[in-house]
């Protein structure tokens, strides 16, 4: 993801997007602004300390645990 100003990877839905339970996405934030995660409605995000990535070059990985539901890791901050 590489971009000046702050940006949001949206997590679509199962029904939009058939990840299979198990798919893991990596992201890398190349650009100075701060990419932020989010899901659309109906779609989980378990993170810890926060679903940011900290700061330009930091890593993070989207683990899908369930249909909606996903876990984030790496990187990141609140």
């Amino acid at each position: 993801l590489n971009n000046a100003s702050g940006i949001t990877m949206t997590i679509p839905l199962n029904s939009s997007v058939a990840f299979p339970t198990g798919t893991v996405l990596y992201f890398a934030q190349l650009g100075a602004g701060q990419v932020g995660f989010t899901g659309v409605s109906g779609v989980t995000l378990n993170f810890t300390p926060g679903r940011f990535l900290r700061t330009q070059y930091s890593t993070a990985s989207a683990t899908q645990i369930a249909a909606n539901a996903w876990l984030l890791s790496g990187d990141l901050s609140a």
